[in-house]
């Protein structure tokens, strides 16, 4: 994945998924993208990482909600704000779960 700091021009969010205990990539993890505005109360995005635990995405201006999940792991939810032509870095160290 291509760092947020190498994304001039570009609006969104990237980050990578580890575990915690071992720093290891988590791939597959579903990443959901959900949008925090009145004008837009249902608008919801999902991908899964790649092999490297990353993901990027291209999104408007605006705060969102950023969840992760992953099986084996506890799940974590972080907000995020995103300004015009900002990439904003959200990375997430999954627990392992119960």
């Amino acid at each position: 994945m291509t760092p947020a700091s190498e994304m001039p021009g570009r609006t969104g969010a990237a980050g990578n998924v580890i575990t915690a205990a071992t720093g290891a990539p988590v791939p597959g993890a579903a990443v959901e993208i959900l949008a925090v505005s009145p004008q837009r109360p249902s608008l919801a995005l999902a991908a899964i990482t790649d092999a490297g635990g990353g993901y990027v995405w291209d999104l408007e201006p605006g705060t969102w909600d950023v969840a992760v999940s992953a099986a084996g792991h506890a799940p974590a939810t972080r907000r995020i704000a995103v300004a015009a032509g900002v990439v904003v870095r959200a990375d997430f160290a999954l627990q392992p779960s119960a």
